[in-house]
């Protein structure tokens, strides 16, 4: 009699456990289900509202075949049938600078996504117009004039121009400069932004910023109401500013040849 109350004991175990199993296995099915059907078929991850912000120079139709390219190769790619282009879920946040390759004039692209209003925001940060660099070119590029923005790199075509409202320099030293590159080696640029500061604080009317052999690491600047000024690349050029406007209050300014700072600390002028 006791086998018989064991073995009884035994099969009703044994069906808790298959019924509990089987109920897990229910359970996750219908889990999966219901995610599959919220991620792949309801409205709550598809977007009513796509906007996008920031963008001036930059044509609103070239911002979305980028964005919509950079969501068609994303990690959601091996769904792209049952999610779609409406699907908030293959839109990226943020595009690195190879996705903006294509459009240099955009330094940074980044999509808020809001999932109770369902809408999408793509901020867009375009680079701000500094100055313009202009090469010689050599046979196989021709010579060309690019904007570059406060960080130095050049992200546009421009055409040249002369005088003091906009820094303008032209180097004769580098004969191709493509888009999205810097406009000097990275140990010279912060110091020829210094220059550039030198120069817009001071009242000199500027006539031509010139490069004439980077080898050389100085800068010439030709003026309008005075001498040329020679700086130097190595180091920052800040503190010549207060030296020239010592030199500019004095008489004979405007008769001097130059202001040569190629010295750190030092001015040589004649």
């Amino acid at each position: 009699m006791g086998d018989v109350y064991a073995e009884v004991r035994e099969n009703r175990r044994k069906r808790r456990k298959y019924f509990l199993i089987f109920s897990v296995v229910i359970g996750v099915y219908l889990v999966a289900l219901g995610a599959s059907w919220l991620v792949f078929r309801s409205p709550f991850f598809r977007w009513k509202q796509f906007e996008i912000t920031g963008n001036e120079r930059v044509l609103t139709e070239d911002v979305m075949s980028l964005l919509r390219a950079r969501a068609l190769e994303g990690r959601w790619r091996p769904f792209q049938a049952l999610l779609g282009l409406r699907s908030m879920l293959i839109w990226p946040d943020v595009l690195s600078e190879d996705d903006l390759a294509f459009l240099p004039t955009i330094k940074s692209i980044t999509l808020e996504k809001n999932y109770g209003s369902r809408t999408i925001i793509a901020r867009v940060e375009e680079r701000k117009l500094y100055g313009i660099w202009c090469t010689d070119g050599d046979e196989a590029y021709p010579a060309r004039c690019m904007w570059f923005d406060s960080e130095g790199t050049l992200f546009e075509r421009a055409v040249a121009a002369q005088g003091g409202i906009i820094m303008t320099v032209r180097d004769h030293s580098q004969p191709f400069l493509p888009l999205r590159t810097r406009i000097l080696p990275e140990a010279f640029v912060l110091n020829m932004f210094s220059i550039f500061r030198v120069l817009a604080a001071s009242d000199l009317d500027r006539k031509e910023i010139t490069i004439n052999d980077l080898a050389l690491e100085e800068v010439k600047v030709a003026t309008y109401n005075g001498p040329e000024l020679y700086f130097s690349l190595r180091f920052p050029a800040d503190n010549s500013l207060a030296a020239i406007e010592d030199l500019m209050s004095k008489p004979g300014f405007g008769k001097l040849e130059y202001l040569d700072f190629r010295v750190e600390s030092r001015v040589y002028y004649r």
